[in-house]
């Protein structure tokens, strides 16, 4: 009796340790499992602020040096006209640079020179205020000679004897800028925006054809400790909020070119963000699921193995109590032999009465 005690007692341990195991395994698998997540999303902050930085130093480093040609330009410009020399030859010699497409000059008299045409602008814009103004960069905005074609200007003012003779801008085409930009986004497997801060207009646009709108990120639904209006005013930081391109999250970083008040938005998926982490999990799901069917089925056996010698146990004692009070009646005989008949699966079950035999 008291080996059974101890037996049973045995079992009952081992199927609790079973248990507690299981939901150490469980606890410990979904832990490494945040773990590994939330680890991939501060990674992932902390390449789009790299890889921003990297795009932000190449679109400074080109703007810049287009602006220094931009400035030398002027200055030969200049060269030309105190000699008293059209610009026909500037136009004649000059070739695609940098992200400029093409050149143009404002008269004073708001006369836009190209190397195929001359538009007058007087009835669109002044010539004092464009003066005033001295080099600067545009957002993106419309071709003076070109209505149709969006564009960014540089503009550099050609100067003679102290006093401004003329505007010379360099053009750069919106559509060549996101060619350019998109396909270094595409090897990092990133999305690029560059935007005009005081406008919220797209200049460079990895995503849309057609460059979009700051404001359009407004109604997208941000995920906790991110708002739109963070975005739209800090100089710098992180942003995540749902693409409306597919049912997942966007992670962003984003920081301001201040040299042209624009800003630059780097953004990637989270498929792209957690494709590793995926892949892992993917496999450490599958060896979990494998040690929880083993502890799961070791369950089984044991609990069903219990069943059955508590089942034996209770039919002996039955059967046992049954043969002790043979002498208050004689059915019980038979009520015995049934019960082990039915137990053990048997055709037939039978006493036999040794008393007597040798």
């Amino acid at each position: 009796m008291a080996q059974t005690y101890r037996k049973n007692k045995r079992k009952h341990t081992n199927i609790i340790y079973a248990v507690i195991t299981a939901v150490v395994i469980c606890s410990v698998f979904f832990s490494v499992v945040t773990a590994f997540y939330h680890n991939a999303e501060n990674e992932a902050y902390e390449m789009l602020h790299i890889q921003t930085k990297q795009i932000k130093d190449d679109i400074i480093l080109q703007v810049k040096s287009d602006r220094e040609n931009l400035a030398t330009m002027a200055n030969f410009a200049a060269k030309l006209y105190s000699r008293g020399e059209d610009y026909s030859l500037m136009f004649d010699s000059f070739k695609p640079i940098g992200l400029f497409s093409r050149i143009g000059i404002l008269t004073p008299e708001c006369i836009f020179i190209t190397k195929d045409e001359a538009v007058d602008l007087s009835d669109r814009m002044s010539f004092l205020e464009e003066a005033e103004k001295g080099e600067y960069v545009t957002g993106r905005t419309f071709s003076y000679s070109r209505p149709d074609e969006m564009v960014v200007r540089c503009a550099a003012p050609i100067v003679v004897n102290k006093k401004t003779v003329g505007i010379m801008y360099g053009i750069v085409k919106i559509e060549e800028a996101n060619n350019k930009y998109r396909n270094m986004a595409n090897e990092l497997d990133a999305k690029l925006f560059v935007y005009d801060k005081d406008t919220g207009k797209f200049i460079i646009d990895s995503v849309d054809t057609v460059p979009g709108e700051l404001s359009e990120l407004k109604s997208r639904k941000y995920n906790d400790g991110y708002t739109y209006e963070e975005l739209l005013t800090n100089e710098n930081g992180f942003s995540s909020f749902k693409s409306i391109h597919g049912n997942e999250d966007l992670y962003v970083h984003y920081s301001t070119i201040e040299d042209f008040n624009w800003g630059i938005i780097l953004a990637r998926y989270e498929s792209q963000v957690f494709a590793t982490t995926h892949k892992i999990t993917k496999n450490l799901t599958g060896a979990f699921l494998i040690i929880i069917l083993i502890i799961c089925l070791y369950l089984y056996i044991t609990i069903r193995e219990e069943r059955k010698n508590t089942k034996i146990a209770s039919e002996a004692s039955n059967t046992r109590k049954l043969l002790l009070e043979v002498n208050k009646t004689h059915k019980n005989i038979d009520e015995a032999l049934k019960r082990i008949k039915v137990f053990l699966r048997s055709s037939t079950s039978f006493f036999i009465d040794t008393d007597g035999m040798d």
